[in-house]
């Protein structure tokens, strides 16, 4: 990431990749393709924090 600031949604874009670059629960297993990954906790809570994030920088800016 660059020096300049992100927006909130930016830092928990962020956040949410770094968690699922490195879970590796959230990774898919390269051995049994077409299978999903099992579901991830965290993952799921930093999508809604983004989420929650990004609908209200949208709002605002409405």
């Amino acid at each position: 990431m660059t020096a300049t600031t992100a927006s909130p949604a930016g830092a928990a874009f962020d956040a949410l990749a770094d968690h699922s670059l490195g879970c590796p629960t959230c990774r898919p297993d390269p051995d049994r393709p077409g299978l999903a990954p099992p579901e991830c906790p965290q993952a799921l809570e930093l999508y809604r924090a983004w989420r929650r994030a990004w609908r209200s920088e949208r709002s605002a800016a409405a």
